[in-house]
């Protein structure tokens, strides 16, 4: 990849990310290549205030914190919810950009988007 390929490449994925994150700073100097990526954490946490998540959906987003994936089983048997409730928050949470669902089948999990 060029490094005008590269810069494209940052650029398109920051403005397509759901959490808006600012554009990796570049400094170039004659020996070196200096990026500075900035965290989406403090953005995330704005986000999260904005979005209107229910109960269940934020103590999730916190269990992913620590977890890193979710299955609908293990949300169901965590919040006491039934399979439609916990199909229809982990849905809900994909249309609102937080989490992605990955797998097939019996193999399906959720992860952040981040």
């Amino acid at each position: 990849m060029r490094k005008g390929d590269f810069l494209i490449y940052i650029g398109k994925e920051h403005e397509e990310h759901p959490l808006s994150p600012d554009i990796p700073k570049i400094e170039y100097s004659e020996r070196s290549t200096t990026v500075t990526i900035f965290s989406t954490k403090e953005k995330f946490e704005e986000e999260k205030r904005e979005i209107e998540l229910n109960e269940r959906q934020t103590k999730a987003v916190e269990f992913l914190r620590e977890d890193k994936t979710i299955t609908r089983s293990r949300y169901e048997s965590l919040f006491d919810c039934s399979k439609k409730t916990a199909y229809n928050d982990l849905q809900d949470l994909i249309e609102k950009g937080i989490i992605t669902r990955e797998g097939k089948g019996k193999n399906v999990y959720y992860e952040f988007k981040l």
